[in-house]
């Protein structure tokens, strides 16, 4: 399993979450504060409630109700636990207005093609997971259209995944060793 390093860190109440950012150049606290309100106020219970938020402050932070559940990352991600992600993002994209969405900054929503692309493209749901891609999108009444755009942008995210990854010079690294080869690899497979 990597070891888990990001652009905020994480304070676990006992009925609170505190993000604190250590990177807000791109608003990053605000998108995250403006995601959190609009599901909470759409879509209650579907994500934690918004509690908080010093988004002036340096570094900003976001305090959040906490949820249980266990993390996916660096896991097996089960058939059921697949089941509970597809619900949960149809529930949202039935739940919240386009119109909403385009009230965070460079967020919201674009299209379901898109943002299933993007999350089974994702780091996570191979560096250290194993995240069975072809029984995630098979929970979707997808067209032949969607289906299409979907693998076009799987090797779009591929190739922006590499191109983040050749250019991280960040200390310390996100990911293991080796992830770089990987994502060339895997971006070749798509091709």
């Amino acid at each position: 399993m990597t070891a888990r390093r990001s652009t905020h860190h994480v304070h676990l109440a006992d009925s609170a979450v505190t993000k604190r950012f250590t990177s807000w150049g791109h608003g990053e606290a605000l998108r995250e504060w403006r995601g959190l309100t609009l599901l909470h106020r759409f879509a209650p219970g579907i994500a934690p409630a918004p509690l908080t938020a010093a988004l002036d402050a340096e570094p900003p932070e976001v305090t959040m109700s906490r949820i249980g559940g266990t993390p996916l990352r660096g896991t097996v991600v089960s058939r059921p636990a697949l089941r509970a992600l597809a619900r949960t993002l149809s529930a949202v994209h039935r739940a919240v207005p386009g119109q909403a969405l385009a009230a965070i900054p460079t967020g919201g929503r674009s299209d379901r093609a898109f943002e299933l692309a993007e999350i089974s493209s994702h780091l996570s749901t191979w560096v250290d997971s194993t995240f069975d891609v072809g029984f995630f999108l098979g929970l979707f009444p997808l067209t032949e259209a969607e289906s299409a755009r979907i693998e076009h942008l799987r090797r779009l995210n591929a190739l922006l995944w590499l191109g983040g990854l050749l250019s991280d010079t960040g200390t310390p690294r996100r990911n293991p060793p080796g992830t770089a080869e990987r994502q060339a690899e895997r971006l070749l497979a798509l091709l």
